[in-house]
């Protein structure tokens, strides 16, 4: 198992392979907690970033980003940094997402199958992602599941690519304060909005 960081960004949606990749969970298997959870823990897809690791970014069908713990991620602090810059991206490039705060972080594993699992969650975020994909949540909570909004990963991935070269253009923007500057706003935070703008 390769030691991972997993964030957990807003909105929650299922990032898919394909167009047929759907979860298609019905209300009876939600309530019941039959619903297909091992496909949770799946990633849908990993894709090379411009970050200081050369390890590759995953993306798990459950809206999970996965970023493998190396020396240049030894703090949740450089993690988070890490994370934040390719949803400012991700944002710019076209894909609607915000920023992470350590409650949004957890640690995890990572298969040589592609499946990953939380071992330790830092919130109630974190927590949510974690018993949804252990079929352990609430019912209200797992509401999520019906019908839930899609991305597909390829269009993460090209929205990164396109953000990625407007930030790389624009080098005195923090693409951390930037993404958490559009985060206050759309939580009307306005005087963090301002200080991070």
């Amino acid at each position: 198992m390769i030691p991972i960081y997993i964030a957990n960004p807003s909105p929650f949606r299922l990032i898919l392979r394909d167009s047929d990749d759907q979860l298609n969970a019905t209300i009876e298997e939600i309530n019941q907690s039959t619903y297909n959870y091992v496909k949770l823990h799946r990633a849908s897809r990993f894709f090379h970033a411009n970050i200081q690791s050369s390890s590759p970014v995953g993306i798990g069908y459950d809206g999970s980003f996965l970023l493998m713990t190396t020396k240049e991620y030894t703090t949740i602090d450089a993690a988070l940094d890490e994370f934040n810059k390719i949803f400012a991206s991700i944002l710019i490039g076209g894909v609607y997402i915000e920023a992470i705060g350590p409650s949004d972080l957890s640690h995890g594993e990572l298969s040589e199958h592609g499946y990953f699992r939380h071992t330790n969650t830092f919130g109630v975020n974190t927590d949510f992602h974690k018993s949804l994909g252990e079929a352990d949540v609430g019912s209200a909570e797992s509401l999520k599941l019906l019908d839930p909004d899609t991305v597909l990963a390829s269009d993460a991935i090209d929205a990164y690519i396109k953000g990625e070269v407007v930030l790389r253009k624009v080098p005195n923007i923090s693409p951390s304060l930037f993404i958490f500057g559009f985060s206050y706003f759309k939580c009307h935070q306005l005087k963090e909005f301002l200080s991070h703008s």
